[in-house]
């Protein structure tokens, strides 16, 4: 099969594509040829296979500049970048000469900027089977925040409008689609996306177990409070400063491990000034969730899934995630975290001042079970069930394309499932 996304290996940009490897890598350890068709700033194409997976990273066809991890494109140019990618026919001609090279039994989508959804017409024009994975919220918002001005965006706004009518007009034809929460797939829903969808489901990203925990042991009686991930106004970093500020326990640290612009993290540091606040800059997950006894997830922004809080309870550490997007979907109250309102400040000192360290040790069994189902193989198993439902009409019918054409894969993919 084949999975089509913005970036991938070795261009990792955030949790989207760690889900998508993932789960590349799982269906590949379950015998299933995979090949992912990402976009890249470069002149040619970059092919190669790693852990398995075919990996085939594309010249964009303009405004490449816009994909690069290593520079920020000028303004200009990324407004330019918008527009062309409300409907990219150049891309969609690309995917469609790759993928008859490929010849895959299915087609996945992942996020797709610098594809568009003319990717989607590329893969009805080859008659494949297809899926579109949802990760964000994309497609209804060139930010794919719908986060404005301190606010979450309850309707598409004025400047979304004319990025968004095109993608919506095109989604009513896509007939399998996935979410990677319930509010992402409610959300999308509601705003009038996918309505001839005949399957549209929810699976969560996918997250590795941890083979061998080894908690650092902290100060006695010393409560570790951890935020982990990206420093930006959107996160509720600021407002967790605040909070524990206001619960003013002398038995606690709080720990900020990311990265920010230089004038939002000078603006962290200001307020954290007198208390016990720790900035560990860039820090591995693994070791920073081994050394903190509670995860703090204050988004002000709908996480579309929040993928964090399942690494946390990988590693036994409870959760105290605020009530946006999907984040309440990965754990269960008073089990394994809990949950609060950020729009009232109070609910989440009070939070922090009512954990105690006995409580939290108690909850790590509950959380790494409950993260268990969260893992590779659970995951793949909904998935290759998915797939499954999707190919038997043709294999039982004997459409698609010719078995001359065909590569392996199909034949593993049957034997597999």
């Amino acid at each position: 099969m084949a999975f089509v996304s913005t970036f991938y290996y070795p261009r990792m940009r955030g949790g989207a594509e760690h889900s998508l490897q993932h789960h590349a890598e799982s269906l590949v350890q379950r015998g299933i040829r995979v090949s992912v068709i990402s976009l890249h700033d470069g002149k040619k194409p970059e092919r190669q296979i790693h852990r398995g997976v075919e990996c085939h990273a594309l010249p964009a066809p303009h405004f490449a500049s816009c994909l690069s991890q290593e520079h920020r494109a000028p303004a200009v140019t990324r407004a330019l970048w918008h527009v062309a990618d409300v409907y990219n026919a150049p891309a969609g001609s690309l995917l469609e000469s790759e993928l008859r090279q490929i010849a895959p039994d299915l087609v996945q989508t992942e996020n797709l900027p610098g594809w568009s959804c003319a990717a989607w017409d590329a893969i009805r024009r080859l008659d494949l089977p297809h899926v579109q994975m949802l990760h964000d919220f994309q497609l209804t918002c060139p930010a794919a925040t719908r986060f404005k001005d301190g606010r979450n965006c309850e309707s598409t706004c004025f400047s979304c409008a004319p990025f968004t009518a095109i993608p919506r007009q095109r989604s009513q034809r896509v007939e399998h689609v996935v979410a990677n929460s319930r509010y992402t797939r409610d959300l999308y829903r509601r705003l009038g996306y996918f309505g001839g969808a005949r399957t549209f489901d929810v699976i969560y990203g996918a997250v590795p177990p941890v083979e061998r925990i080894t908690p650092i042991a902290g100060e006695p009686g010393r409560l570790r409070i951890g935020y982990l991930g990206r420093l930006h106004p959107t996160k509720g970093v600021r407002q967790l400063i605040e909070a524990f500020a206001q619960v003013g326990r002398p038995d606690a640290v709080l720990r900020i491990a990311g990265r920010g612009t230089d004038e939002f993290e000078a603006e962290l540091r200001a307020a954290a000034r007198g208390q016990a606040v720790e900035f560990l800059g860039h820090t591995p997950a693994p070791e920073f969730l081994d050394a903190i006894d509670v995860l703090v997830v204050p988004s002000l922004w709908h996480e579309p899934m929040g993928r964090v809080v399942i690494e946390a309870a990988t590693h036994g550490v409870p959760v105290i995630a605020a009530t946006r997007g999907g984040l309440t979907e990965l754990f269960v109250e008073g089990k394994t975290g809990w949950a609060f309102e950020p729009t009232a400040p109070v609910e989440l000192a009070d939070r922090l001042r009512q954990v105690d360290l006995a409580t939290l040790q108690a909850m790590r069994s509950d959380c790494r079970q409950f993260a268990a189902d969260f893992g590779p193989d659970p995951i793949a198993d909904r998935w290759i069930a998915l797939y499954s439902r999707l190919i038997a009409p043709r294999a039982a019918t004997g459409t698609g394309r010719p078995a001359s054409e065909a590569a392996s894969m199909g034949g593993v993919f049957q034997r597999t499932l």
